[in-house]
């Protein structure tokens, strides 16, 4: 298993989330997992990287090629670039988990969505009561918007290595679950667990982007779950952000502020308001590949 573990660590084409879940299947921990491949100048990984699933023995579906973008200035708009390819792959443990997602897949094309739902959760090593608040969160939501978006965010910080929506920041399953993982990648890949877990702080300006919002959802709306995009790259990329507040802002509003990554998130501080930038949007050229 050395030899694919560290394929993953030194591979540039999965950020941390896809490197995490890897990790875990790889150890016998997670049954299933979905990851994507990106491709730049790392031509031979997808090459590379099948023939170790069929060494280690892991069952995998490949899906066709899709472009993905980055941005790569921010003025007075973000501006998005074409920058490769990536591929999806489904990855199962043994047989009856890819005969289980095939009936996953079916049950998404006979429109059962809740089925799907559920079976989705058994497949990827999901605790059960977290699938059923799962599926029961598709109806209105009985509390207000900033208790909701409240939770999530405490749920990143106190789960960072879970790959699933706990049912709430009490559950024990996910828990035991997030110890679980945790020993488990830092005793198979230490060189990845430091770089996960290492914490940095940044003082950059952000670009207040759209709101997250359902009309209709809340008990009551007390908040604003904004998208906040950096206007200066972080370790060589553009951040795009969720973060939530009580303060109102404007699409636009370029803010001060202390942007700290840990994990898989990034949290915000914010200093104060610095200025606006009118009709902040993104622009994107597509390309046909």
């Amino acid at each position: 298993m050395e030899k694919i573990i560290k394929f993953v660590e030194n591979s540039s084409g999965f950020d941390n989330s896809n490197k995490l879940r890897l990790l875990l299947l790889l150890a016998g921990v997670k049954p299933s997992a979905y990851v994507q491949l990106r491709i730049t100048n790392n031509l031979h990984d997808k090459h590379d990287f099948e023939e170790l699933l069929k060494e280690k023995g892991i069952i995998f579906e490949a899906s066709k090629a899709k472009g993905f973008e980055e941005i790569v200035k921010v003025d007075s708009a973000a501006h998005w670039k074409l920058k490769g390819t990536w591929y999806g792959y489904d990855l199962f443990s043994t047989k009856p988990y890819a005969e289980r997602f095939l009936e996953y897949v079916q049950l998404l094309k006979s429109k059962k969505h809740e089925l799907a739902d559920m079976m989705a959760g058994i497949i990827y090593g999901y605790p059960k009561c977290c699938i059923e608040k799962f599926v029961k969160q598709h109806q209105k939501i009985n509390k207000s918007y900033y208790q909701h978006f409240k939770e999530l965010n405490d749920m990143d910080k106190a789960f960072p290595f879970i790959c699933h929506t706990p049912c709430s920041l009490k559950c024990k399953a996910t828990k035991k679950l997030n110890n679980l993982y945790k020993n488990t990648v830092k005793k198979v890949s230490p060189k990845f667990f430091k770089e996960y877990s290492k914490k940095s702080t940044h003082r950059v300006p952000v670009v207040v982007d759209i709101e997250n919002d359902i009309p209709g959802m809340w008990k009551k709306k007390d908040g604003h779950d904004y998208i906040y995009v950096t206007k200066a790259p972080i370790n060589g990329k553009y951040l795009i952000i969720s973060w939530l507040t009580k303060a109102v802002f404007k699409r636009g509003d370029v803010l001060d502020a202390d942007v700290t990554v840990q994990y898989d998130f990034a949290s915000l501080k914010i200093r104060k308001s610095i200025g606006h930038i009118k009709n902040f949007h993104h622009e994107r050229h597509f390309t046909k590949l």
